[in-house]
């Protein structure tokens, strides 16, 4: 797309956790962002970040609210903060990208729900959802909405990974009080299974815990049901020895769609296979992490006032599932 090499969108970037570098990686190289601030309640990571990407530091929310240049922030706190930093926000008139996922607790997700019904339809509010945007991933669905294998049947999922004390206690240590295998890493796959399927029916879920030293489960076992005998199982863990690939599979009658782009059939498939392969073979050529692509995403629908990719509904409907299994773990 052309756009006019003028227009720059300004960004603060909220929060100094990991995700924020991807943040602000994804906005140092599009065309048509500029990142003004970096906020952390800790101000000696904030000028550390800044120094790096020649950003203002501050550690005062209210500065960058204040700010009438500043157009739009993406939010990489620790997601207990995310939704009431979302909802100062939108009183401000700014756009909002949020790291997944949209909040910790549904109650305040569902606050900032309500909030942006309420506000200005032209503020664009997302939550990423990086692996919507990965090439194969998207030619998936692309298969399976031209039904390359029929309707579907089963779908699997396994999130094999391992993630060290250390990790849990990184920052201010909130992955080992709360941030379980499913709100901060399975539901990325949660967020595939329901973009794919809709929500489900039914839910089911066993979760336990494997390592002793965090307060939250690791491990995760569900099971979806939805219509005409439609099941999904997803297995997800964070406490084996290394981290295997994950594994999402679709099964149908007539053949099997797998995250390496493999088709098993027992038929021929219709040539529009391949119209969709060379429809999608510029996107699969393309080297930028998707999470990049999800951030131009969000820029695009900033300029063109569109809805962007991912809505903040849909966010909610995922962690409204992940809430749902985690009412299993005592």
């Amino acid at each position: 797309m052309y756009y006019n090499r003028i227009l720059m969108i300004k960004f603060a970037v909220i929060g100094t956790s990991g995700a924020s570098l991807s943040h602000l990686r994804g906005l140092q190289k599009s065309n048509y962002a500029e990142c003004k601030y970096i906020y952390s309640r800790n101000i000696d990571r904030a000028r550390k970040l800044a120094k790096k990407f020649n950003l203002i530091p501050t550690d005062d929310y209210n500065i960058i609210l204040d700010d009438s240049t500043v157009e739009a922030l993406t939010i990489t706190t620790e997601p207990s903060r995310h939704a009431n930093l979302a909802i100062k926000a939108l009183d401000f008139g700014k756009h909002i990208l949020i790291e997944k996922p949209i909040d910790s607790d549904i109650q305040r997700a569902r606050k900032l729900l309500e909030a942006e019904k309420s506000i200005n339809s032209s503020l664009v509010v997302s939550v990423i959802s990086q692996y919507r945007f990965d090439p194969i991933i998207l030619k998936m669905k692309k298969q399976l909405e031209i039904g390359a294998i029929d309707s579907p049947f089963l779908c699997e999922v396994k999130m094999i990974w391992n993630k060290t004390d250390e990790y849990y206690s990184a920052g201010n240590g909130w992955r080992k009080k709360y941030g379980n295998v499913l709100l901060n890493q399975g539901i990325h796959l949660i967020d595939l299974v329901v973009w794919f399927f809709g929500y489900p029916m039914e839910i089911e879920s066993q979760t336990y815990k494997v390592n002793q030293n965090i307060d939250c489960f690791d491990t995760a076992i569900v099971k979806l049901k939805y219509s005409d005998n439609m099941y999904v199982d997803m297995v997800f863990s964070t406490a084996f020895l290394y981290s295997e690939p994950f594994q999402f599979n679709i099964y149908g009658p007539k053949g099997k769609l797998n995250y390496r782009n493999e088709i098993h059939e027992r038929f021929n498939l219709s040539s529009n296979i391949q119209v969709i392969n060379n429809v999608l073979n510029k996107i699969l050529n393309r080297q930028e992490p998707p999470i990049f692509l999800q951030i131009e995403d969000f820029i695009h629908s900033i300029i063109h006032k569109s809805p962007p990719a991912v809505s903040l509904s849909e966010a909610y409907d995922v962690l409204n599932v992940v809430k749902e299994c985690e009412k299993d773990f005592l």
